[in-house]
């Protein structure tokens, strides 16, 4: 059966006079995120990117303005006297808003809710784009993580913890992207922040690293959907998406380089997809396209919400079975109960009752 991604132009639209719906994009100024963020505006959505400075949120700003009038200016010459597409043009879009963090930086993620729960009530989605650091040389954050841990995991869980109220008002959605490279996670998961991979070379052990972060946040988000059956969390292997601008601390690597540009190229050419399908995956389950189960009779008594909530899918927006490890429910316990440790042992305060 071949598979295809949904047409986002039909997902369901929030006119935003109506009814306030609200998103969170994290690294959303950027490549997939960038894509999301657009994506979300379209539809209706009031959309906090949150980035590292001003300037990019600025350029990201500036581009999705521009490519929403690209977009109306063609549509309208090109049907304009079609009147379904006359009531499209006149749709309201949404409204975009900055919330500076810096994933490497806990402090600076905490400063960034409490500037959201200041201004919002409620949060419809919680979205993680990816754009963590990847095959990096091990460096610990000024927080004690791993680089690659706290970009990719340790902040994402922060953020989704300490924004626990204002998703569960919404009864609102959490979705992570994740990576086939969780794959690579052979090992429990008991231990994480002690599991570095600090051995040579750098460059092969960074993707384990990688690996390690995207394998917790499946994990975590097995739990906190049982923990908080209101809301619906969803891990997203949108396929590989390779921009060489990540990797450059490889390909820019003394006569090595070379080899990792060339098979970034190859691997993109056979098995990429673009920053667009790679937010597409995305979009499609945040805005209720979930395409995923079996006609069973349980998929027939109970909700498609209730079935896959905390479940891992594919570009397609298919629930499929992530690793073992991932999968395994007792270590994705573990890996709650020690996140949650290890974010109070740095005086940050997580609700008792998690």
């Amino acid at each position: 059966m071949e598979h295809k991604y949904a047409d986002l132009a039909t997902l369901p639209y929030t006119d935003p006079e109506k009814e306030h719906r609200v998103a969170i994009v994290l690294n959303g100024d950027k490549k997939c995120g960038y894509h999301i963020s657009l994506n979300l505006y379209n539809h209706g959505y009031t959309v906090y990117i949150g980035c590292r400075n001003v300037a990019n949120y600025t350029k990201a700003y500036e581009q999705i303005k521009l490519q929403v009038n690209k977009t109306n200016s063609g549509t309208k010459t090109k049907r304009k006297n079609n009147a379904k597409q006359e009531t499209a043009e006149k749709k309201n879009f949404g409204r975009l808003e900055y919330l500076p963090m810096d994933m490497k930086d806990l402090k600076t993620v905490m400063r960034a809710v409490l500037r959201f729960q200041k201004a919002e009530e409620r949060l419809d989605l919680l979205i993680d784009s990816g754009g963590g650091y990847i095959g990096v040389a091990h460096q610990t954050t000024k927080d004690g993580f791993d680089l690659q841990l706290q970009t990719n995991y340790v902040s994402q869980a922060l953020c989704a913890l300490l924004l626990l109220p204002q998703i569960n008002h919404a009864k609102g959605k959490i979705i992570f992207m994740s990576s086939v490279c969780h794959f690579l996670q052979y090992q429990t998961c008991d231990a994480f922040e002690k599991q570095t991979y600090d051995y040579s070379p750098s460059f092969i052990f960074s993707w384990f690293r990688y690996g390690l972060a995207k394998t917790l946040c499946i994990q975590f988000l097995k739990i906190l959907a049982i923990k908080n059956p209101s809301i619906t969390c969803y891990s997203v292997n949108p396929g590989i998406v390779i921009n060489t601008n990540i990797f450059s601390s490889l390909t820019t690597l003394p006569v090595l380089g070379i080899f990792f540009w060339l098979f970034f190229q190859m691997v993109t050419l056979l098995f990429g997809v673009s920053e667009q399908k790679g937010a597409a995956s995305v979009v499609q389950l945040a805005l209720g396209r979930e395409r995923s189960l079996p006609n069973t009779k349980e998929h027939n008594t109970k909700s498609s919400v209730d079935l896959v909530s905390g479940k891992y899918f594919n570009k397609y927006g298919i629930a499929i079975n992530p690793s073992p490890v991932a999968n395994n429910l007792d270590n994705s316990a573990s890996t709650w109960i020690l996140t949650v440790r290890l974010l109070r042992d740095r005086n940050i305060q997580i609700p008792s009752d998690l």
